[in-house]
């Protein structure tokens, strides 16, 4: 799209390779990290409504540990706050493919020294966005989900923009493959419990837009 008109909207290759099934126009993605605006978002709508600061420390609103550091709420979304990401720890990748509870992954993170003193560098962050999840709920005291489907994509009629379903049947879904030297493979199984607010929504390019 270029200055509010849609200049290609079509779809290429297939949903399913084995059953070699076109990919349709308005098929369901999981978005990944595009989550993280949402997320983002929300962050600065209940800031907006008086309900956070972005200067606030995090652990206001969660149990963390940071050795005595100020990480502010803003130190998460910029990713500046120097506590490492969990996909780069290697032990999350056992607790990724179980059922647990999502303080978990907090305590594992918890364990793992800071990369650098908050505000002195900028990596990405997936532990910042599932925190400021957390923190999302805890203020609403609605789920995640929940939340950005009252207050993002019911009013914006983003009908086909949701928290991934884990096991559900939703039509138009496409589940994708990776590539890899030997070929395309299926894509392996992720428990959306752990991407969470750093990249468990699903979506479509007509949704996106629309966000945009």
């Amino acid at each position: 799209a270029h200055k509010g008109e849609v200049m290609v909207h079509k779809s290429y290759g297939y949903a399913s390779l084995e059953l070699s099934v076109p990919l349709p126009q308005d098929g369901i993605f999981e978005i990944g990290s595009v989550t993280k605006q949402f997320t983002a978002a929300a962050i600065l709508k209940l800031v907006e409504e008086g309900k956070l600061s972005l200067e606030d420390d995090f652990t206001q609103y969660m149990d963390y540990d940071t050795k005595g550091r100020k990480v502010t709420i803003n130190s998460l979304l910029n990713h500046t706050s120097g506590i490492p990401s969990y996909t780069e720890i290697p032990a999350f990748w056992g607790l990724s493919v179980q059922e647990q509870p999502r303080d978990s992954l907090v305590r594992l993170v918890e364990q793992n020294e800071f990369l650098f003193e908050p505000n002195e560098a900028l990596i990405y962050n997936n532990s910042a966005y599932f925190f400021l999840g957390l923190i999302i709920e805890k203020v609403t005291g609605k789920s995640y989900g929940e939340y950005l489907e009252e207050v993002f994509f019911s009013p914006l009629d983003m009908e086909n923009t949701y928290y991934c379903e884990q096991n559900g049947v939703v039509k138009n879904k496409v589940y994708g493959y990776n590539f890899t030297p030997g070929g395309l493979n299926q894509k392996p199984y992720l428990n959306h419990l752990w991407p969470y607010a750093a990249g468990s929504l699903c979506s479509t390019t007509d949704d996106l837009y629309t966000w945009s």
